[in-house]
């Protein structure tokens, strides 16, 4: 009987343990985030379309420097990149 409370079957007990009470929780957090994941409504949001005039303003990011800037512009006002 003394064998079997030696440390190092006190600590392979209490790792058994811990183990066990770690695969609960997350089979705990499984269920809930797949409860979660039901709930939530889906939107679908329709795909961006390119414009077809060039009179429209909007904003670019330049390929060299990652800025953004007005789109009317044929170059990028920071690093003097052109557009094309």
């Amino acid at each position: 009987m003394g064998e079997l409370l030696t440390i190092t079957n006190i600590l392979i007990i209490m790792t058994l343990i811990v183990n066990v009470i770690t695969l609960i929780v997350v089979v705990m957090h499984i269920k809930n985030s797949a409860e979660k994941k039901e709930s939530v409504i889906e939107t679908v949001v329709p795909p961006l379309t390119p414009s077809t005039t060039s009179n429209e303003i909007g904003v670019v990011f330049c390929r060299s420097c990652n800025k953004p800037y007005d789109s009317t512009l044929t170059i990028c006002p920071d690093c003097k990149e052109s557009r094309s």
